[in-house]
């Protein structure tokens, strides 16, 4: 019982909602923040939105930074941050060069019979739709964030957005492992 009481505490500290009152040490003396004042007056349900995007479920790369923005309401930078590792993280695993940004960047990268982090083992419809997949992510999510201001406000779908980024990243350490893998298989060690 008091496992869970403490883990039901643990919830809104994480969530930035309770913080540590200032006036008194040792922890034992919370208040609620601005953030849960706020989210109390406008709209009490959003404060629960926080749950939808768990910080271990992210991806190592965007886990700490894109948490961070997230749950400061910083819906926009959040997503834009999380489309960025992935491009990132396309260009280093693929070995292309940094002139290779966006959609043409993932275009090049999955490209179904050229591309560095295509699946050859997969059909080609798969090859296609799995290029198609990052070209569609990068092209809505950061694309317009660098030629307008996006006005994204509802956690919800911020927290869906980053999901998919998580997942996306995920995919791209598996093609990287997968190319090392062949690399390493058909070096001279390998002829052995």
């Amino acid at each position: 019982m008091k496992l869970a009481i403490r883990e039901a505490w643990a919830w809104p500290e994480g969530a930035a909602l309770l913080i540590d009152h200032p006036r008194f040490h040792g922890n034992t003396t919370k208040l609620l923040s601005r953030r849960a004042r706020r989210l109390s007056k406008e709209d009490p349900n959003r404060a629960l939105s926080a749950r939808r995007l768990p910080k271990e479920v992210l991806h190592p790369s965007i886990r700490e930074d894109v948490w961070a923005l997230y749950h400061r309401d910083e819906y926009d930078t959040a997503v834009f941050k999380a489309m960025k590792a992935i491009e990132v993280a396309v260009r280093d695993a693929a070995g292309l060069s940094s002139g290779d940004i966006g959609v043409k960047l993932m275009g090049k990268a999955f490209n179904s019979e050229t591309g560095p982090l295509t699946d050859m083992e997969v059909k080609k419809s798969e090859r296609d739709a799995r290029c198609a997949l990052f070209v569609g992510a990068i092209g809505s999510y950061k694309n317009p964030h660098l030629h307008r201001y996006v006005d994204l406000d509802d956690p919800d779908e911020a927290a869906e957005v980053i999901m998919l980024a998580a997942h996306l990243l995920r995919i791209v350490d598996t093609r990287c492992e997968a190319r090392q893998g062949s690399s390493s298989s058909s070096g001279p060690e390998a002829a052995g």
